[in-house]
């Protein structure tokens, strides 16, 4: 996951690192082409929380916090640009745990509403969590996913589901993929759409 901060900053999640925690980026970007000219890193901001598999991530102007969701507890947590927890955080938003949770999380300025978004529920579906932006559940829908677009064979892993989610004016946009990597590697290909 990434969010825009200010002028040419962003914060990136980790999720392979020992805390939960976020990058932060300068990506500068031909106005012209749309295109990154240069990216620097700026460094990892550590929380005080243990890893929990951070895949999305969103910046709440009005307080200049980011919004981090663990798929591996399902929950979002607030924190200051220097990695220390607000308070807020939200319920566990699904039971299960690992991979298939809560893998994308977006913020509406306009409708102050957190998006968070499951990969996938197992019934061609994903929940849809929206918060207000004190983290507190307003209400769940059910997102129907494309059908894939291909069976998933015993040998290797298929996956399938939602993977981000932009919101931008009252509206929602949506990237589906699928990623089918055979056994031995060779073959593997990935689709997205939005």
């Amino acid at each position: 996951g990434i969010t825009h901060i200010k002028d040419n900053l962003y914060a990136v999640v980790d999720d392979k690192s020992e805390k939960d925690g976020f990058y932060l980026w300068n990506i500068f970007i031909d106005s012209k082409k749309g295109k990154p000219l240069n990216i620097e890193n700026l460094g990892f901001i550590a929380t005080p929380n243990p890893n929990r598999d951070a895949e999305g991530i969103a910046y709440l102007p009005h307080r200049n916090t980011l919004l981090i969701a663990g798929e591996k507890d399902n929950r979002i947590i607030e924190y200051t640009l220097e990695g220390q927890p607000t308070g807020r955080q939200s319920i566990p938003l699904l039971s299960k745990r690992g991979n298939l949770g809560i893998e994308g999380l977006c913020y509406d300025s306009l409708t102050h509403t957190v998006y968070a978004i499951e990969e996938n529920n197992g019934a061609d579906s994903c929940h849809l969590f929206l918060l207000d932006d004190n983290l507190q559940l307003i209400d769940t829908k059910i997102y129907p996913l494309d059908p894939p677009s291909a069976k998933p064979k015993k040998k290797g892993s298929h996956i399938y589901g939602a993977s981000e989610i932009l919101a931008y004016g009252g509206n929602l946009c949506v990237l589906e993929r699928e990623v089918r990597i055979p056994k031995n590697k060779i073959g593997a290909w990935t689709r997205t759409k939005i």
